[in-house]
């Protein structure tokens, strides 16, 4: 059971839906500055200040925004954008083994769907509260068996063989469940391109493999994809290039789009953002979401949370978003990075964007 068949559910099976409380956007103008006033409002003031200063996301005028508090654990807020008012999550969210993220929610819509455990409760499913503008008012919770949800997420490892185009189709489906590529063919496309290099290589030579076997093999073809790309490899690129070019889906202009960006890409050094002073960055990065950024910190790695800061006693580090970095640049940080007295040191390049909730670096590459 993941989150997204639960938020897109059909009609009439009693679930609640976005498109039941809706919310009209207008032109908010001017923001409100936020108003801090109590307690708990004061102990973030920094991460709800920033999230005034983003567009809205959340039922017309708020800011939903998040931090990470503890591992797999997150908690909240959202910001008026009007009136500066702040309204508080209904607890901490926490624990979610499924796929998507832990936490759903619209700009035209006043629910939201909270997914795995409420402030480390017993019921673990997922919650649906309806934003009222001065809470977050409890629907109803549907209970999630870990079980089922477990045996769902190993179906591929508990079949038997599995050949190059069931491997292909069960990746693509899986792409199509991902809000983010489900209604939009050209990206499916672009994902089909990328996956084809590391599939050939796990099925060089062979026509079936066990599906274990074929998991651990992808993991590795998609590490070995992503450092040719990272060195520019001819065959890499050009394998790309041709799957761009032969595609029945995509129109001359998005190939003709897709060609440009691609080549200034591979052609673009991580060297050529200029090294951004930390201190600089931290004060500027409301306004720099998009940007490729340099800059140079301490890392720490704890409970599966990657911070750079200016230096070991520096209370306020800036998040960075790991995932996307070589499988062996990962291993580096586990293996460094992990005493949280000392960090260690190296240079991140990557896009400023949203880590956890809040403004952060999604890393695309680190120097040590």
């Amino acid at each position: 059971m993941t989150l997204t068949s639960l938020t897109f559910a059909a009609e009439g099976n009693g679930i609640p839906k976005f498109q039941d409380y809706p919310v009209s956007t207008s032109n908010i103008g001017k923001p409100a500055k936020v108003v801090i006033s109590s307690a708990k409002e004061k102990s973030f003031r920094t991460r709800l200040t920033e999230a005034s200063k983003q567009k809205a996301n959340f039922a017309g005028e708020y800011v939903m925004t998040g931090w990470g508090c503890g591992a797999s654990c997150i908690h909240g807020a959202a910001v008026s954008l009007k009136t500066g008012r702040v309204v508080f999550w209904p607890g901490s969210i926490c624990c979610w083994e499924g796929d998507g993220e832990r936490l759903d929610f619209r700009i035209n819509s006043r629910l939201i769907v909270a997914a795995g455990r409420i402030n480390e409760g017993d019921e673990y499913g997922a919650h649906f509260y309806e934003f009222t503008g001065s809470e977050f008012k409890h629907i109803k919770t549907i209970p999630i068996d870990k079980d089922l949800q477990l045996a769902e997420r190993m179906k591929i490892s508990n079949s038997s063989l599995m050949t190059k185009d069931d491997a292909r189709t069960i990746i693509m489906e899986k792409l199509k469940s991902d809000k983010d590529y489900g209604d939009v063919p050209k990206k499916l496309e672009f994902a089909r391109c990328f996956i084809e290099e590391p599939l050939n290589e796990v099925f060089s030579g062979v026509t079936e493999i066990e599906a274990a076997t074929f998991e651990r093999r992808m993991t590795d073809a998609m590490a070995h994809f992503g450092d040719g790309l990272d060195r520019k490899d001819p065959s890499v690129v050009s394998n790309i290039k041709e799957c761009i070019s032969n595609s029945s889906v995509l129109s001359l202009m998005e190939k003709a789009e897709f060609m440009q960006e691609f080549n200034k890409a591979a052609d673009t050094q991580v060297t050529s953002a200029p090294l951004t002073d930390i201190n600089d960055l931290k004060l500027d990065i409301a306004s720099m979401e998009g940007r490729k950024v340099r800059v140079q910190g301490v890392g720490s790695y704890l409970m599966d949370m990657f911070m750079l800061k200016k230096n070991a006693t520096d209370m306020s580090p800036i998040l960075v978003d790991i995932s996307k970095l070589q499988r062996e640049h990962r291993r580096k940080i586990l293996q460094q990075c992990t005493d949280i007295v000392k960090g260690c040191l190296l240079t991140v390049y990557g896009t400023v964007g949203k880590v956890s909730y809040q403004n952060g670096i999604i890393a695309e590459s680190v120097q040590w």
